[in-house]
């Protein structure tokens, strides 16, 4: 496990320790919790370029191959 030290106000620090206490947890569970949130919306945000990506591509793709004509005759018709 890493140490990181971080420096915030007084008020920032009281916040915090009130909601790990409503939370029962301990202020390094709770910034561990807030961390894991945003890394779950990071890769939500991923997941939902990505679905949104592969939508337009559907939207706009067109078949490919395939005969658009049965003889030979429609083939030239003009």
């Amino acid at each position: 496990m890493t140490t990181i030290t971080i420096t915030i106000n007084d008020s920032a620090a009281e916040t915090v320790r009130q909601v790990a206490r409503q939370r029962s947890v301990s202020v390094d569970d709770l910034f561990e919790q807030l961390i894991a949130e945003l890394d779950k919306d990071r890769e939500d945000a991923g997941r939902r370029a990505c679905q949104a990506l592969d939508d337009s591509f559907r939207a706009v793709s067109k078949p490919w191959g395939g005969k658009l004509w049965k003889t030979r005759d429609e083939l030239y018709d003009r």
